[in-house]
């Protein structure tokens, strides 16, 4: 789940702008910094939870180390970050099928949002194993695209026109497209597409041992942006330029736009379907997460009670808010729906940013309280992050 749980449209649809008007070299450099980010802010994370396991996760540390203030505004920060997400990823998921034939979304959103309730109420264990096989089958289709974009880049494909690029898209001017702008759009999409790290922090409270689960899960978070970003990111800009994206009228996966300039027959599709099975499991995620918050601050007395309420372990009444927003999806019918997807996806990287901030700023005023009584973290916490304070300053400065 750490490895693929929370890869959507962020990366596989929203890095289509981000190629188009950054260019390749700005999308690497800003995915990596962000990464920094994100990496960092799962060690804080990672003390808070293994120290206290709480089903709130982050708000509550807010609330516990910071002030009650900032934790009811960061929780529900956060639960409209996720409640808002999941008509986003439904949204994406019109725009995949269109990649085949355009469809009414009153016809499909229905279908998606059944499905994803009906796994949504079997609890926390069927979202781990569904997101276990999520994750699997996104991984492989990076690691495959990665691969097959570099044998493409090099000419090893017959039905390249362009008989191999090279680094031909990195040395013609367009590598770092529209120098400062650019760049510093390329971090609303990475805001978007790291969204949802901090889920496993969620996750990891429910666990029998928190503190094993987050020295795992940050290790593996390391390792993911390498793998599920950089490296997928630097290839297809290896073979797809800035310009070959205005070619298009609507927006589709870059992924797949590299592997159909490349004419590989059938290919393109199976990728497209495989960014589908991701977006969807996305949208799964952020269910989950949505309404574990909502209940959890509900319980707090920060909302209205009868929305904490359980049925065996389940937040079923969360869960039918959560349900209820995810119509908003339907706006898509509307003719501006490019427009609508644009400013979800800015609302919700930069509710992202403000909420790995938050985590951050709980670490380091836990760490404070560690070092006033006198007492050394490694003998208070049950796992310390190596990357300590440092890592959480960094951090926030980037999240600035």
């Amino acid at each position: 789940m750490a490895f693929g749980g929370t890869i959507g449209a962020g990366l596989l649809i929203g890095s289509y702008t981000a190629l188009r008007d950054a260019g390749p070299g700005s999308v690497v450099i800003g995915f990596a910094i962000a990464g920094v980010c994100i990496t960092a802010m799962m060690g804080s994370l990672g003390e808070l939870t293994s120290a206290y396991p709480t089903t709130g996760s982050f708000y509550d540390y807010s609330m516990r180390f910071i002030s009650r203030s900032w934790g009811f505004a960061m929780g529900w920060n956060y639960i409209l970050n996720y409640i808002l997400t999941v008509p986003l990823e439904l949204t994406v998921m019109n725009i995949v099928i269109g990649y085949w034939k355009p469809l009414n979304p009153a016809i499909l959103i229905p279908v998606f949002i059944l499905v994803l309730f009906t796994l949504s109420f079997k609890g926390a264990k069927w979202y781990g194993e569904a997101e276990h096989a999520f994750g699997i089958i996104k991984l492989l289709m990076l690691i495959t695209f990665a691969i097959t974009a570099i044998v493409i880049a090099a000419g090893g494909v017959a039905t390249d026109p362009r008989h191999g690029t090279q680094f031909r898209y990195w040395t013609d001017g367009q590598a770092f497209k529209n120098g400062v702008p650019g760049f510093l759009y390329v971090f609303v999409t990475a805001g978007l597409a790291y969204g949802g790290t901090e889920i496993l922090g969620l996750a990891a409270a429910e666990a029998k041992h928190p503190e094993r689960t987050m020295s795992l899960a940050q290790r593996i978070v390391a390792i993911r942006v390498v793998i599920c970003y950089l490296i997928p990111l630097f290839t297809a800009g290896l073979i797809v330029g800035p310009g070959t994206y205005l070619q298009f009228p609507t927006k589709l996966s870059p992924f797949v736009i590299s592997l159909r300039q490349a004419e590989i027959p059938v290919l393109p599709h199976l990728f497209n379907a495989i960014i589908l099975v991701a977006v969807f499991s996305m949208a799964n995620s952020c269910i989950f997460a949505a309404s574990r918050a909502l209940r959890a601050i509900c319980a707090r007395g920060m909302g209205p009670k009868i929305i904490a309420r359980t049925r065996k372990g389940t937040p079923v009444n969360a869960l039918i808010v959560v349900f209820i927003v995810s119509l908003l999806a339907f706006i898509n019918c509307a003719p501006d729906g490019d427009i609508i997807f644009e400013w979800l996806l800015a609302l919700a990287s930069a509710s992202n940013f403000f909420t790995w901030l938050s985590i951050n700023v709980a670490q380091i005023r836990l760490r404070m309280a560690i070092k006033k009584q006198g007492l050394d973290p490694k003998d208070v916490l049950q796992w310390v992050s190596p990357m300590g304070i440092a890592g959480s300053v960094v951090s926030i400065i980037i999240c600035l």
